[in-house]
């Protein structure tokens, strides 16, 4: 790919998708496409001995030698039972360090196919151009099989999940709700709790853990878009010498004034703001235009759903944000990890 001016060749692997991505000249499109095939239709794993050294290096990085890296992986293994997303996107250190290239083949026969590939071209090319070359040269993939909807349901959680783990790392603490998935009508009251929530520095946890109460140094939220159901987390990491009690305690009181509450007009149009802020500005190159549209096609089930939502999150009401926090935001429904210095 470089030899045809391929900038910004990577790969990413989340969840719900793994995609490759690139920039490439226009002039360029039909190498890209002819390279694209063959590579996907017999593939050299030539790499793999010094790659499963790379993936265990990250591993070290990202959860290991990392305070939230290793927070977040004790979260979701305690907020699942059932499902995969309780398991850490990388793996775990002993299926990479003695992973086989026979597993890795199998892996790559079973999914990299046509039948579970979408590609997305963004930038100075006729679409009748690019399907054209695309069925011509991508065409060439073996068909395969479509990958099926995963039949594991995560139970209804019944009662509070707590842990306590020590690292090296400034005490922090995370509070993780089990919600809806992305397709779900209640997604985009839960985003929009979250964006309330710990947002922005007029949130209403920066407001009083940071500036009001000086208990944390730093908090923010998470609400992954996810084809099923995931968690809402909220976290914080305490300021020199406060209390990782004061802190659950003061995040809880602010849930349980929004459950009773609810929400302004004024509060809730500046969450709309930053939200439709955020998503246009990912859409402001091809490369995140890209990006956007083959993940909604590939986690929501239809590229249109990304804008679809951008639509939805200004309908919501504050009466519905009210509605989520009361549905989802319960401590019967919470998991709670804190993280002390050793």
């Amino acid at each position: 790919l470089h030899y045809i001016g391929a900038v910004a060749v990577n790969g990413s692997t989340s969840y719900d998708w793994t995609a490759f991505y690139c920039r490439i000249p226009a002039a360029h499109l039909k190498h890209w496409a002819l390279a694209e095939s063959q590579r996907f239709t017999n593939p050299a794993f030539r790499c793999f001995w010094e790659e499963r050294q790379i993936v265990l290096e990250e591993m070290r990085q990202r959860v290991f030698d990392s305070g939230w890296g290793r927070l977040n992986a004790e979260l979701r293994s305690l907020a699942f039972c059932n499902h995969p997303y309780g398991h850490p996107i990388i793996g775990y250190e002993r299926d990479v360090r003695f992973a086989r290239i026979e597993r890795l083949r199998e892996q790559f026969r079973r999914f990299y196919c046509g039948a579970n590939m979408v590609v997305v071209i963004v930038g100075g090319v006729k679409a009748e151009d690019a399907r054209r070359i695309c069925e011509e040269y991508l065409g060439r993939i073996r068909a395969g099989r479509r990958r099926v909807e995963l039949g594991v349901v995560e139970p209804r959680q019944e009662a509070e999940r707590r842990a306590v783990i020590r690292g090296m790392w400034a005490p922090r603490l995370a509070i993780a709700f089990h919600r809806p998935s992305v397709r779900h009508h209640d997604f985009p009251a839960t985003e929009l709790l979250g964006q309330v929530l710990a947002g922005a520095f007029t949130s209403r946890l920066y407001k009083r853990l940071v500036e009001k109460d000086s208990l944390a140094a730093y908090v923010s939220w998470s609400n992954r878009d996810s084809r099923y159901p995931d968690l809402l987390v909220l976290r914080a990491m305490a300021a020199e010498g406060a209390s990782l009690a004061r802190i659950e305690a003061a995040i809880w009181d602010e849930i349980e004034r929004i459950r009773k509450e609810g929400v302004g007009e004024e509060e809730l149009r500046r969450a709309v703001k930053r939200l439709r802020f955020r998503a246009l500005k990912e859409m402001c190159d091809n490369a995140g235009l890209a990006r956007r549209l083959g993940f909604y096609e590939v986690v929501g089930g239809s590229w249109r759903l990304g804008f679809d939502l951008l639509r939805r999150f200004q309908k919501v009401t504050p009466k519905e944000i009210r509605a989520v926090a009361r549905k989802y935001l319960r401590r019967s429904n919470a998991t709670v990890v804190w993280m002390e210095r050793r």
